[in-house]
């Protein structure tokens, strides 16, 4: 469980979360590992109810800094089961499915009673709500604890090229769970996935496109021939929620995605075929198109923000795989 709250800013203390993984890196620290996955998955309370996605994803990125880069190898953290509850942060169950005891904690009670008196009591610790302005219910709020949870599964399975854990941080391949997932978190799926599987990060367009499910790339594919007009009424496009409009949004944001995570592969090397690539894609977002596609997103027309994260990735991308280089083109 999460800490009292503390009479302090709520900003300072997402920069000590921060601060707390760096001073950590790499340990595999049980106890800073159980506080941040406790800070990860914190009920709002009176003094916690504003600017919880910040402090969440800032406890789910210390979190994997405490753990980067060690897999399955860190033996001392074995028992909390951290790639099961980041994985349910990023899914959303219910909050008492967290809090149970394994079958591990279970053996060490000689008593069957004493065991289920503990299963209990995290029972109805989980169903506390202390907060007078917001009321969860019962799931975990994915929309506060997914990014943190996605970033903290990234950074300690970075480089591991484990295909598991890439599965599970993979964009949902069917329309009806692709609903599910906000333009943000597709970005952040797709760059997860190609910074745990490293080796498989090549610098070209096709790896980027693997990275997309095919009812979107199927979707773009037609909004390119016909236009994105003659698809607003399209029936195989019902399914999604503002139709043609977000698969192209969707779009967008995973392959800003993909460019994010082969700027950070090949950071560094200041190669001009993976520096053209992105520039592509960078030029089509800035223009307010998907990609280098070309295919003009109506949702852009009416606030420029919803390509603002794409903008962002691309530009640091080209800013990572150039690092050094003098190039300003």
């Amino acid at each position: 469980p999460a800490y009292p709250d503390l009479e302090v800013s709520l900003l300072v203390q997402t920069a000590a979360l921060i601060g707390e993984g760096l001073l950590y890196q790499g340990s595999s620290h049980r106890f800073m590992s159980e506080l941040l996955l406790g800070e990860l998955g914190r009920s709002p309370s009176d003094e916690h109810c504003t600017n919880r996605e910040g402090y969440a994803w800032a406890a789910g990125v210390a979190l994997g800094f405490v753990c980067l880069g060690k897999g399955t190898s860190a033996q001392s953290l074995v028992d909390l089961r951290l790639d099961d509850k980041l994985y349910a942060y990023m899914m959303g169950v219910p909050r008492a499915n967290l809090f149970e005891a394994t079958d591990m904690e279970l053996e060490m009670f000689h008593e069957p009673d004493q065991a289920m008196d503990v299963l209990m009591r995290r029972r109805q610790t989980a169903h506390q709500h202390q907060c007078s302005r917001i009321l969860e219910g019962r799931l975990v709020n994915v929309s506060v604890t997914g990014a943190g949870a996605t970033m903290a599964l990234a950074l300690i399975y970075l480089m591991t090229n484990n295909q598991s854990i890439a599965a599970r941080l993979a964009v949902p391949k069917t329309r009806y769970l692709l609903d599910f997932l906000t333009p943000d978190a597709a970005l952040l799926r797709v760059l997860a996935c190609g910074v745990v599987m490293w080796d498989t990060c090549l610098p070209t367009d096709d790896w980027i496109m693997g990275n997309i499910p095919q009812v979107i790339r199927t979707a773009v594919a037609k909004a390119k021939t016909k236009g994105p007009k003659a698809l607003e009424d399209d029936d195989e496009l019902e399914t999604y929620t503002g139709g043609i409009g977000h698969a192209l949004l969707m779009y967008s944001h995973m392959v800003a995605g993909g460019c994010l995570a082969m700027g950070i592969r090949y950071a560094g090397t200041e190669r001009m075929d993976v520096r053209d690539i992105l520039l592509a894609h960078l030029c089509g977002f800035m223009d307010g198109r998907a990609g280098h596609m070309g295919i003009p997103i109506v949702s852009v027309a009416v606030s420029r923000a919803s390509m603002d994260s794409c903008v962002h990735a691309a530009v640091l991308a080209v800013a990572c795989v150039m690092a050094g280089s003098g190039d300003s083109e």
